[in-house]
């Protein structure tokens, strides 16, 4: 047997391609497994593995030189495998009189057991007689590498095919060929190592091993040899050519080889390693590291975010709950288009950052008795017809990581006992359900005033993102840059408000977005004095800007900025005059972005300013602020994160912090009815940024989307509309 260390080292990827192939047709990473797995069972199978010399390519000849040859043209496969020249009645007659050898069972009483056909249990599978004309077929099913050659094809045998005489190797010596079949081939191996070790023992074989002999009428046991018929049993395990093979009836695929050498792993070096399965990913309703591996790596729950970090966003709750409280979190409701038809499905904030789960219908319990405990749906035959599957108690255990799960329809016996355990109740007041308000437990609480909104607790937490969440709002916040540039690009020549929306949307999708983190706002002449006009109906004339706000949403977690520009390349001295104030207000407030300040702060300062300018260029004559409120009634900022106005409860006075994440967006907003000077009216500006408080100050997320009027006026200017910049489309903003 193979020390562990050797067989680590043979586990290792090879640096250069085995000379063994090295003028074959065979791809290199199945010439490397071939070669590799064929020295570990070399080891494994050999009485004196120290004698074998690995560094000749003569232990695998002469079998390997029938096979690994370019082949002039291409093999036409037959039902049978053999070819067109092969005389059928000739060879029937042999295959006709052809017996199972029966063995002796150990301890058996001198009984004589007749092994059993080994039909698939689950389903006819499709074997490919392992001859060297079929062997391109062999290496297609088995590794999945694909040919150039679009004439090879496939032909189905709906029961593994008996030993039958095949083609005369190099020397002339005959061999009956075996098929195709893993599994029946690890079944002969498995039933073998039982009648030799009985069937109760476990066996970790450290000596040569084969199987039974299957032999034809009026030949003798056949093997893979370079000269003559060679009896496998009695040569040790190994073929006078180096290369042995058990004349199962069956072939010793690269699959089972895999298999049998974890198995003669010891347990501590087979423990943690990826074994070869053909099982089908089970689906969980949402993307998994198994099922989506371009989205997820191992350990993730969702895209970017691993369970560990779930496990400690539930831990800071727990120690921030009273010491017997408990928090209740369901999924968001899903809102219906139409009778049947759902809107696309958006979790709940809280939810998601508690549990990770995307999807509706669950019901999560968080506390220091209980745990974290989810009560999922379970789905039914008909809904996965229409809907697909869901994600259910197996699920919330082994995906989500909870300590208890249970179906939904358990819910009314199981939770009010938890509940009867606690002092107050905390649930997310938005996403409350009947069936868990409903519970006598919940009335007393509420009754007595023990119910409060969880709210207060995860926002808190919410607020501050960890170096997972930033590189995900980074992300995102990238993306709807590319966007919006290659839609202020596209305006030129598609100047219509809701064509403008489309591709904002497109171009935030092709680059990973899961879906709009809002509707965009695009609000072109006056239609940008309305502050979230959503219309998108309208055509933009020759000489009016456009406002877009807009952003995505990346795996949770939210963008949100806004430009403003004219689509026909030039801004008006009235419009540049304006804009210039608005940009200065912005690139002054971003500047006193830093830890201990406050978005009330910012926003106080901001007012002042635009108050002082607006007055200097004439819009405004009262000296009272609150004659600005009636141009732009908004706050310069919020707080940004899994919602675009994240973290509601969180008032704007409370002091940043590094790890938060705001918007600065100063704006004014002027209707056509207004007072002001005529060049001045119907216009509409805003200019938004999201920033992150750093250690040292900020970092602006989205500073990548051009905002001075000169950049601007060049790029719609210079730029071959209607084209795509391929140079802008960054390789890490996309996720998909």
């Amino acid at each position: 047997m193979a020390s562990s260390e050797d067989v680590a080292s043979m586990m290792e990827p090879w640096a250069l391609r085995p000379n063994t192939f090295a003028d074959s047709w065979i791809s290199d990473a199945f010439a490397r497994d071939t070669k590799t797995f064929t020295m570990a069972l070399q080891k494994s199978i050999c009485s004196n593995p120290e004698l074998l010399d690995f560094s000749s390519d003569d232990l695998f000849m002469p079998f390997l030189n029938t096979i690994f040859q370019t082949p002039e043209t291409a093999p036409t496969p037959t039902v049978s495998g053999l070819s067109g020249s092969d005389d059928l009645e000739s060879v029937a007659a042999p295959l006709k009189k052809q017996q199972r050898s029966v063995i002796p069972v150990a301890n058996g009483g001198g009984k004589v057991s007749k092994r059993k056909s080994r039909a698939s249990k689950r389903s006819q599978t499709t074997f490919i007689t392992a001859d060297p004309s079929n062997f391109r077929q062999m290496v297609q099913q088995v590794t999945g590498v694909r040919f150039g050659n679009g004439q090879v094809t496939m032909q189905s045998v709906l029961k593994p095919e008996p030993h039958r005489p095949g083609s005369l190797l190099p020397g002339g010596v005959g061999v009956c060929m075996p098929t195709l079949d893993t599994s029946a081939y690890l079944l002969d191996h498995h039933n073998h190592e039982q009648q030799l070790m009985g069937p109760t023992s476990t066996r970790i074989a450290t000596g040569p091993w084969h199987g039974p002999n299957t032999t034809l009428t009026g030949s003798s046991p056949v093997s893979f040899g370079g000269t003559g018929g060679v009896d496998v049993a009695s040569s040790g395990g190994v073929a006078s050519g180096g290369l042995g093979f058990d004349s199962f009836a069956s072939f010793p695929t690269l699959e089972s080889w895999k298999v049998i050498l974890l198995q003669r792993m010891p347990l501590k070096q087979a423990i943690g390693r990826r074994t070869y399965s053909t099982k089908k990913i089970v689906d969980v309703g949402q993307p998994t590291a198994a099922s989506h591996p371009q989205l997820l790596v191992e350990g993730e729950i969702t895209p970017g975010i691993n369970s560990e970090e779930y496990e400690l966003r539930r831990k800071k709750l727990l120690d921030a709950l009273p010491e017997k409280g408990l928090a209740i979190f369901a999924a968001a409701p899903v809102k219906m288009m139409t009778d049947v038809v759902p809107y696309t499905y958006r979790q709940d904030a809280d939810y998601l950052y508690i549990t990770g789960c995307q999807q509706p219908g669950g019901v999560a319990v968080l506390g220091r008795e209980c745990g974290f405990c989810m009560f999922m749906p379970e789905a039914t035959t008909h809904d996965v017809i229409w809907q697909g599957e869901v994600a259910g108690v197996r699920a919330a255990l082994e995906v989500f990581k909870a300590d208890r799960a249970y179906p939904m329809n358990r819910l009314r016996q199981i939770l009010p006992d938890i509940m009867k355990g606690s002092s107050e109740m905390f649930h997310n007041v938005q996403t409350a359900v009947p069936t868990y308000m409903e519970l006598d437990p919940f009335q007393k609480a509420a009754s007595s005033g023990k119910v409060k909104d969880s709210s207060v607790f995860t926002h808190e937490l919410r607020l501050i993102k960890s170096p997972a969440e930033l590189k995900l709002m980074r992300e995102s916040a990238s993306i709807a840059c590319q966007a919006l540039l290659q839609t202020m690009f596209h305006s030129r020549t598609h100047p219509y408000e809701g064509r403008l929306a489309a591709k904002i949307e497109y171009e935030c999708k092709m680059r990973g977005a899961q879906r709009m983190a809002f509707n965009p706002v695009v609000g072109g002449g006056p239609n940008a004095s309305v502050i979230h006009y959503a219309r998108n109906d309208q055509k933009i004339k020759d000489g009016q800007l456009v406002l877009m706000d807009v952003g995505c949403e990346l795996h949770g977690y939210v963008s949100d900025l806004t430009r403003t520009w004219p689509p026909y390349g030039s801004f008006s001295s009235a419009q540049e005059e304006l804009y210039d104030l608005i940009l200065q207000t912005n690139k002054t407030c971003v500047e006193l972005c830093k830890p201990g300040a406050s978005i009330r702060e910012i926003h106080n300062f901001s007012v002042e300013m635009l108050h002082k300018g607006l007055k200097e260029i004439g819009i405004l004559k009262d000296s009272r602020i609150s004659s600005y409120h009636q141009l732009n009634p908004t706050s310069i900022g919020h707080y940004l994160g899994m919602d675009v106005h994240d973290c509601s409860t969180v008032g704007y006075d409370r002091p940043l912090k590094p790890g938060v994440v705001i918007t600065i967006e100063p704006g004014i907003y002027i209707p056509l009815s207004s007072n002001c000077p005529e060049w001045y009216r119907g216009i509409g500006i805003r200019i938004e940024d999201e920033v992150l408080i750093t250690d040292t100050g900020y970092e602006v997320l989205t500073g990548s989307m051009p905002k001075e009027v000169k950049h601007i006026e060049s790029l719609l200017n210079n730029f071959p509309h209607g084209s795509v910049m391929e140079n802008h489309i960054a390789e890490g903003a996309s996720s998909s």
